[in-house]
Parts: structure tokens; sequence; C-alpha cells
């Protein structure tokens, strides 16, 4: 390569801008981190279906957030070689390259999991419930065992509702759908008081 195609980009002169780039790789490592643990919980959560849970929670975008780790490298190995003054523009178009397969990758993976994960779960016998998943973008999706779990009243209780069935599983008991709906009513009696 000829020394006039490979250009330097100049390392940062500021003391402030050196600690804002090393301030953004330690973020960008902590997303890696995040993005890891994510897709092991998913595989967990899988794996405890052996079980068969009165309900669990499920993340479709978990398996395809692992290939947002080599983006997040690639953009502290970016942030650490202009932070040290040796990145180059071959090395910036090679990270540019990787986080484009990355991102194709991404969302290749996202869509086929998107179809495949609850076709998965419904072959062993969970039911989608609208009314206890969250409503927010990007939120877990609620599958319980049992149709009769998943009522529209519940909506309005869910994260204490939930809550409180993952504390009768931990003790070892699995509560009846007449538990859960009366249980439901009771929270939703508190809540309007």
């Amino acid at each position: 390569m000829k020394a006039s195609e490979e250009i330097d980009l100049k390392e940062p002169e500021s003391h402030t801008e050196k600690l804002k780039l090393l301030g953004l790789i330690i973020f960008v490592m902590g997303l890696s981190c995040v993005s890891v643990y994510g897709s092991i919980q998913e595989m967990m959560t899988i794996s405890s279906l052996v079980s068969k849970p009165v309900f669990f929670k499920s993340y479709t975008f978990a398996f395809a957030i692992l290939l947002l780790v080599p983006i997040f490298l690639t953009c502290a190995y970016i942030y650490w070689q202009k932070f040290i003054g040796t990145m180059t523009q071959r090395k910036s178009d090679l990270a540019m390259k990787l986080i484009i397969f990355s991102s194709i990758g991404f969302f290749v993976i996202r869509l086929v999991s998107g179809y495949i994960l609850p076709s998965y779960y419904e072959g062993r016998g969970y039911i989608h419930c609208y009314y206890l998943s969250g409503t927010n973008l990007g939120s877990y999706n609620i599958w319980v065992k049992d149709n009769g779990y998943c009522f529209e009243t519940s909506s309005s209780v869910r994260v204490d509702l939930l809550s409180w069935m993952e504390e009768e599983v931990k003790k070892g008991r699995k509560p009846t759908v007449t538990e859960v709906q009366e249980k439901a009513a009771l929270l939703k009696m508190e809540y309007e008081m």
C-alpha cells in the first residue's frame, strides 16, 4: 500500500478529548457485556422449558444481539486507535466493513429468530400472552402454559402479578389459573384505592 493512501488520523490533543474518548471506549465495552449477558439469559430461558414453567419471559432480539458484540468491539478498537494516535484509513475501512456485515447479520438473524422462536414455544405448548407482555418496544414477551393465565384485566397489574407468580414458583408451587385471576383482582383493587 502506498504511503499516500494510508492516512493517520490525529490523536486527540486535549486532555478532555482523551477523557471523552476513553469514556466512549468503556461505554462500548459495557454494551458488549450487556449484549452477551442478554443472549445467555435467553439461552437459559430456552433450556428451562424442560421443567415446564407456568410462564417465561422471552426476548426475540437475544440471539441477534450477539452480533452487536463485534460491532461494539470494533467501535472500541476504532476509538482506542484514535486515542493512541495510530488510526489509519486502512484500519478504518476494514472496521467499517466489519460493522456493515455484522449489522446485516443482526437484521437477518433477528428476522429469522422472530419466526423460529415463537413456533418453537408454541410447539412446546406455550401461548403468547399480550396482556402480560410489556408494551414498550424491545420489552419481553410473556409466554404462558395455560391460556387461562392470560386475561385482559391482568394487563394493568402485570408487573406485580408476574412478580407474585415468580415468587410462588420459587416456593415450589405452580399457581392455578383461579389463584392467578384472584390475585390479579386483588392487586387491581389495591391499585384503585
